[in-house]
């Protein structure tokens, strides 16, 4: 909605700056506004939401094992094993 707005706010005051060719750089231009402040917005949420991951980290107490070289990979794949502090029933 807000972008509908500022492609016709844009291009009315484009028509009014230079006719028809200002209604079309200014339609865009609204667009690109309105489109930069919601991407701004969804930014902004996005980092509030990585600082409250970081606030809420656990400490795992993972152990490193021998990295595995797998067929066809160039590198070698780092493996860690998280123990667990129970017992599992597998039956």
């Amino acid at each position: 909605m807000m972008s509908l707005v500022a492609i016709i706010v844009g291009a009315v005051l484009g028509a009014v700056w230079n006719g028809e060719f200002g209604a079309l750089i200014g339609a865009l231009f609204g667009w690109l506004l309105a489109r930069s402040f919601r991407l701004e917005q969804q930014i902004a949420g996005l980092r509030r939401s990585v600082e409250a991951l970081q606030a809420a980290r656990v400490a795992v107490d993972a152990i490193s094992l021998p990295p595995l070289t797998l067929r066809g990979r160039s590198e070698p794949i780092g493996l860690y094993c998280i123990p667990f502090k129970g017992r599992i029933d597998t039956r």
